[in-house]
């Protein structure tokens, strides 16, 4: 929901992977991004 979207990067997040769309070649992808100091948000996302 996008309260716990919120709170999730209040709280220092810098990514966000859904749990169906979460394989272990995107889960790698993702943990690697944020290690880089980038972040992961789907696009449908962005413009909440």
């Amino acid at each position: 929901d996008d309260g716990g979207l919120l709170a999730a990067i209040e709280a220092g997040a810098c990514g966000v992977l859904r749990r169906a769309e979460a394989s272990p070649e995107r889960l790698v992808t993702a943990v690697r991004t944020a290690a880089a100091g980038d972040g992961t948000v789907p696009p449908d996302l962005l413009g909440r």
